[in-house]
């Protein structure tokens, strides 16, 4: 049952919706912002004696100045406020990053002083050119209910598994939709059904023919594409036949199929089989050529990769000496080897063994391996050593022993307290350049370092993902001793 009234939303959500307080309930109001007044229809709550519901826009009475038009969001992507992508494609851009800044200065103000805070906090890093994403997965659905083929590939609607069909995103590069369409052509002329949670469940463990889960592709230099079909069952020769005509009619430089036969939503896997063109295609950045694998982790938005990235290496570069740095959750060694041309050695340190072994390969090919150590290890292992070499070089004076700058830019759960902990005993003087993938991680990581003598130097957002809540957050902090 609804009811209708006129609210005026004072908070947002963590999903991009405004939330307007109403007779003791909230109110989470899908592309509504803040300050609007707004005739709403209120449904019943989220949950049985919750006090969050949802309301649904029935006419705007007072506009945000941030808001623009539906023809401006149809101009941007047709497929807004279906597919669950991006989250405030209604909102102007400058509203979109006066918004990020707010949320991290809210963050932040959890940890420091309101003021302080503000202060801190530089404005965020836009993204100006498109497009700007430059990896996407394509999950696959069927066409018709109740049927597992023919499919169609696209995006999954906000909150659910319902896909929206997308061919071209305005966000991809163009050859995305080009690629996606010839393969998903493939797949059907193939009568390849999509893979079924359901049935997955029920029959765990059992021996599946080959369904298609997902599509992943990726962008590298000169236009180059990586196209990974994430499958449940083997491929069959002639399948593989197709797949691999399909891949040179296009002039696909890399077609790989990812085997992944796990019940549930995660598409990783290291079961990958070749069927056209190379391994991994190439891609550089900060001067340095990187092999990218269709399991490389990087970051989709080049552009604003490169920025944060930048800021990150300039603060650790106004080190004291450059005898050694440090580079936790290295991945394939993106930030290490950009390191490595301002420190005597450095050290990158990743769990992932595979991205390990790239870092190496990718040190080597850029002339890098003399000044470049990896590990593959948990940091939750590595650092208590590590602080202990640190403290004995010290109390020998050992000064060229020291780790005089640090970059960590762990997974979007953060360091962790007890990470956090042991990385704060670092001996001074430090500059550590930490990157957040989520605000509440800042919350939480950041305090146990400031009570371990480092301090702040600055706060910057970067526009990862323009349309989206999402922001890359990076924190320069520096240590005296």
């Amino acid at each position: 049952m609804t009811n209708r009234a006129t609210v005026v939303i004072s908070g947002r959500g963590r999903h991009g919706e405004g939330i307007a307080s109403h007779q003791g309930k909230d109110i989470y109001v899908p592309q509504a912002l803040l300050g609007e007044t707004l005739e709403v229809a209120i449904g019943a709550p989220f949950a049985p004696n919750s006090k969050r519901c949802p309301g649904t826009i029935l006419k705007i009475i007072t506009p945000s100045p941030y808001r623009v038009t539906p023809e401006e969001q149809a101009r941007v992507c047709p497929h807004y406020a279906r597919c669950g992508g991006c989250q405030l494609t209604h909102v102007s851009p400058e509203g979109q990053l006066a918004y990020k800044r707010a949320d991290i200065v809210a963050a932040l103000s959890a940890v420091v002083a309101p003021k302080q805070a503000d202060l801190l906090v530089r404005p965020v890093v836009p993204t100006t050119q498109r497009p700007c994403r430059f990896k996407s997965i394509r999950y696959a659905a069927p066409r018709n209910p109740n049927r597992l083929s023919p499919l169609v590939l696209g995006f999954y609607a906000a909150g659910s598994h319902d896909l929206v069909p997308v061919t071209k995103c305005p966000l991809e590069p163009e050859r995305f939709g080009v690629v996606a369409a010839a393969l998903e052509q493939a797949l059907n002329e193939l009568a390849l059904p999509c893979y079924d949670e359901v049935q997955a469940v029920a029959t765990q463990g059992a021996k599946r023919a080959a369904a298609v889960r997902a599509l992943q592709l990726r962008l590298g230099d000169d236009n180059a594409v990586s196209a990974c079909l994430i499958m449940a069952g083997r491929l069959n020769e002639a399948q593989r036949s197709t797949l691999r005509a399909t891949a040179h009619a296009l002039g696909l430089e890399s077609l790989t199929v990812g085997y992944n036969d796990q019940v549930g939503n995660a598409l990783f896997t290291r079961d990958l089989e070749l069927i056209a063109g190379s391994a991994a295609i190439s891609k550089t950045l900060l001067g340095a050529h990187f092999a990218v694998y269709p399991n490389t982790f990087l970051q989709v938005n080049y552009e604003i990769c490169t920025k944060l990235y930048q800021a990150a290496i300039e603060h650790c570069a106004k080190a004291q000496t450059q005898q050694r740095a440090l580079d936790l959750c290295c991945g394939v060694g993106t930030m290490t080897l950009a390191l490595a041309q301002h420190f005597e050695q450095v050290l990158g340190v990743e769990i992932v063994a595979d991205a390990i072994a790239a870092a190496q390969a990718n040190a080597r090919a850029n002339g890098l391996s003399a000044r470049c150590d990896f590990r593959a290890a948990d940091i939750t292992q590595v650092l208590p050593k590590l602080i202990y070499e640190q403290k004995q070089a010290r109390k020998l004076g050992r000064d060229d022993q020291l780790i005089s700058a640090i970059i960590a830019d762990p997974a979007r759960v953060g360091l962790g307290v007890a990470n956090a902990q042991l990385l704060a005993q670092i001996p001074g003087p430090c500059q550590l350049a930490l990157i957040f993938c989520a605000l509440p991680a800042l919350k939480r990581d950041l305090p146990p370092l400031l009570q371990g003598g480092f301090s702040i130097d600055y706060v910057q957002g970067f526009d990862m993902f323009p349309g989206s809540q999402h922001v890359e957050t990076l924190v320069c902090l520096s240590k005296a001793r």
